[in-house]
């Protein structure tokens, strides 16, 4: 009987354990020892001085964090400022968590003699009667403790004082996110097309809620959406656990569309389903999508990016054409209606070829008509014209209509060429 009864009550534990989100003990201990009545811990940086120092004043329930940089050349060298306040029973919860993993236990001295560089520490504590435990570290440190006293420091600090703090225990999990582009024959897929912003969370206590979603999704609006071309959206899971710890699975994944305005009006549902490993969703241009990832004890986040499409027929900005192994060339394509393409840059300029050119073509671009097909002709101040298809990614160099000498800038394509095609590609910083 005592047998079962004990393998159910390691089954409970191992249950309680498992749907926990960090690994804080179930039962904590209680502290009934001598009253604190401060702590401090300070880290110091070997290799340029920079310390640390946070004090927990358990008087006046506040958390003081002084930064020293000895040296800074100009400006102040240290700054001090109180970064928490708490309560009484936040203060008893926070003694009895450190005290339970054996933080008052700690030696008095840890040390790595096998390390010249690195850093050291300093853990102060200060009671009522008058008596300190003081230890410290080099390069060494009981690792466990820290770890495990990392979370009620943070808790009570607002800030990372001690060990390793899980990202899965202070920020919510993020998906991925690929949007594909289909233009003619060409294929292009990445995450570069447009922003993937956080918007409001709940996740383990810590909550954002006054976040403007409009504002956040065309704050970051470096898109590179055209209209030419077909555009596709897909949300995956691959790597949603490879982000310093674990997170547990969503219970259900909604996707919302609005329209471009900061009402957030027209608002449909576009998808609903649980976990996933990947899913397409439905694109439509000139919107704003918010996705909300949801977990079974309430816990959210939402993530948000707009479909913006520029009203242009190219990207601006610099396009680069590489030749693994070789080089590139760079074509700076301006708002202004200018255009820069710089000589073909070599790894080893030992294979520049007899005639290239050591001096930028500059000039001038517009649209033009030919053979009822429309391109990008850039014309030289020389008279060259060098002519190109386009696309939101990329640029196409036409040989038959082109009068540049191609030669000159190693634009004549190779067997290393994508299709045997010359194509520039946007870069985006």
């Amino acid at each position: 009987m005592k047998k079962i009864l004990l393998f159910l009550f390691c089954i409970i534990i191992l249950l309680c354990l498992c749907s926990c989100k960090t690994d804080e003990p179930i039962i904590l201990l209680e502290y009934n020892g001598t009253p604190l009545t401060s702590l401090s811990y300070q880290t110091v940086i070997y290799m340029g001085g920079n310390t640390k120092t946070f004090i927990l004043d358990f008087d006046n329930n506040t958390v003081t964090k002084t930064e020293f940089y000895p040296y800074f050349e100009d400006g102040q060298q240290e700054t001090t400022e109180v970064i928490a306040e708490f309560t009484d029973e936040e203060e008893r919860e926070f003694i009895n968590k450190i005290y339970s993993y054996g933080l008052f236990a700690i030696g008095e001295r840890y040390e790595n003699t096998h390390v010249n560089d690195g850093g050291g520490w300093t853990l102060q504590i200060n009671y009522s009667d008058g008596s300190t435990k003081k230890s410290t570290g080099s390069n060494a440190s009981p690792s466990l403790v820290f770890n495990n006293c990392a979370i009620p420091f943070y808790e009570l600090c607002g800030e990372r004082v001690m060990g390793n703090v899980p990202t899965t225990y202070f920020a919510p999990p993020i998906i991925d996110f690929s949007v594909s582009y289909t233009y003619n024959n060409h294929f292009f897929s990445g995450n570069n097309f447009i922003d993937f912003s956080r918007g409001n969370y709940l996740w383990n206590g810590h909550e954002k809620s006054d976040v403007d979603l409009y504002e956040v999704a065309m704050d970051g609006q470096a898109s590179q959406l055209l209209r030419r071309g077909k555009y596709e959206l897909e949300l995956y899971t691959t790597n949603y656990d490879n982000y310093n710890g674990k997170y547990e699975k969503f219970d259900k994944c909604v996707v919302m569309s609005y329209a471009l305005d900061s009402q957030l009006s027209d608002g449909k549902e576009v998808l609903s389903t649980g976990w996933f490993k990947s899913v397409d969703i439905p694109y439509e241009p000139d919107r704003i999508y918010v996705i909300t990832l949801k977990f079974k004890d309430g816990d959210f986040v939402e993530y948000v990016f707009s479909t913006a499409t520029l009203d242009q027929k190219i990207n601006y900005g610099i396009y680069h054409y590489n030749i693994y192994s070789k080089g590139k060339s760079v074509l700076d394509i301006k708002a202004d209606g200018s255009f820069c393409l710089d000589p073909f840059d070599y790894i080893n300029e030992s294979d520049r070829g007899q005639g290239e050119v050591s001096e930028s073509l500059v000039g001038s671009w517009a649209f033009e008509i030919i053979d009822g097909t429309e391109y990008l002709v850039l014309t030289a101040d020389s008279g060259e014209r060098l002519v190109l298809d386009y696309c939101a990614q990329a640029l196409f160099v036409d040989f038959e209509n082109s009068t540049l000498d191609l030669g000159k800038y190693n634009l004549e394509g190779d067997s290393e060429s994508i299709n045997q095609n010359v194509r520039f590609s946007i870069t985006r910083y």
